[in-house]
């Protein structure tokens, strides 16, 4: 029996197993695998450590929205003022004093905290024109404070308030386009908007402009724009544009080929607790580039990833219980990781997972079970799982022997 020497990383470019963001479509399904092909007649184990070359931020691996700006300006201004005069002049009809007294009921400064009344008071200045009345009043919609959410509302406040040039209602707008929660749906507006909040700094909005270059969402794919926006975000401290800009360093895509920025970004995401970074960072130590090979450190950023529940990372720390690989051979740890990856889909999982089953590794010895993995992992395009059922047929394990068949 032959057994795979070479690290291999697959890489999901288009990759659509992580849907960080719900307005950021999917990133797409084609995977390249670079190392060795199996010969025929053999089994493989397919020793590999992956790395997936996509992410972002989370509304993927778990749905969640793109985040919107919360409410804005608190009320360090209302604090200066003595209440009594604030509300005389709210009464009189300043839009600021409006504001800034709809703040405090808001934020219960001074006053017993009243979503009724902080819609009131900004309702007021916003209908005067106050901006930033016009985008509290926009989140309350959106959020359900005070009121019933009411996206339309939501979307009617944040606009005037965009018109205004209020980042963060910008942001917020573009959102809701995306979502069309409260307006038609429409790609176009949400750019134009998104746009306009990038320019102004909102990080989410970088990086979601960032991600609709780089994967197509809106406007043609451009990797040296994705990059553009995607370093303003990271140098933000946004984790998943850290992640996106490490992998365009990584594969020299849209910047220059460098594997120490690439570290660099992948280290920055990882502390920030990215899994995928931190599975990417383990293969960098483990194959040394862009820093010293250091199997410690690969085991340690690789653990970390599998134990949040990365499929790649749990492959590839069971392959190195597997092969003793920085750690102990532990056939049954390999198991345990080997499984938690298969069962979501991980197709070198499926087929690793196989193989410990036909011969017996950490787990009883079950063909049958050894097959089904295959079959899996084949269905899905796996070419040394394909390899593997063609063996067993080759020697009748399970099936009837049929050379047809295994070719």
């Amino acid at each position: 029996m032959a057994y795979m020497g070479d690290m291999v990383r697959p890489i999901c470019r288009d990759g659509a197993t992580l849907d960080y963001v719900a307005a950021a479509k999917a990133y797409g399904s084609r995977c390249d695998a670079i190392g060795s092909i199996p010969r025929g007649g053999v089994l493989v184990f397919l020793a590999v450590m992956l790395v997936l070359a996509v992410a972002p931020m989370r509304s993927a691996r778990g749905g969640e929205q793109p985040v919107k700006m919360r409410l804005i300006f608190p009320p360090s201004d209302a604090d200066k003022k003595d209440l009594a005069l604030l509300q005389k002049e709210a009464d009189g009809g300043n839009p600021k004093a409006q504001f800034l007294l709809g703040m405090r009921y808001s934020e219960g400064v001074g006053v017993s905290q009243s979503g009724t009344e902080a819609m009131k008071w900004y309702r007021r200045a916003a209908d005067r024109g106050y901006a930033r009345a016009q985008f509290n009043l926009g989140v309350m919609c959106d959020r359900g404070r005070g009121v019933p959410v009411d996206y339309a509302e939501a979307a009617k406040w944040y606009r005037l308030a965009a018109g205004q040039e209020v980042a963060a209602a910008q942001h917020n707008i573009s959102v809701l386009y995306d979502e069309g929660k409260g307006v038609r749906r429409d790609s176009t507006e949400a750019l134009k908007w998104r746009r306009l909040a990038a320019e102004q700094g909102i990080v989410e909005a970088q990086y979601l402009l960032a991600h609709a270059y780089r994967y197509g969402g809106g406007v043609l794919r451009d990797d040296r724009e994705a990059a553009k926006w995607f370093k303003l975000a990271a140098a933000q401290g946004n984790a998943y544009a850290q992640f996106e800009l490490a992998v365009m360093y990584d594969y020299g895509e849209g910047v220059p080929h460098d594997k120490f920025e690439a570290v660099e970004w992948y280290g920055r995401a990882a502390e920030q607790g990215v899994p995928e970074a931190q599975n990417s960072l383990a293969v960098m130590y483990d194959e040394g580039e862009g820093l010293a090979r250091n199997k410690d450190e690969s085991l340690y950023w690789c653990r970390l990833a599998a134990e949040q529940g990365d499929s790649v990372a749990q492959n590839n720390l069971g392959w190195a219980y597997r092969e003793g690989n920085g750690v102990a051979k532990d056939y049954a740890e390999a198991v345990k990781w080997l499984r938690l990856a298969a069962g979501q889909g991980v197709t070198i999982a499926q087929n690793n997972l196989g193989l410990m089953y036909l011969e017996g590794q950490g787990v009883k010895r079950d063909e049958p079970e050894a097959l089904r993995l295959f079959r899996l992992a084949a269905a899905e395009g796996n070419g040394y799982a394909c390899c593997n059922i063609g063996e067993m047929y080759v020697k009748g394990q399970v099936v009837e022997q049929n050379y047809e068949e295994a070719m």
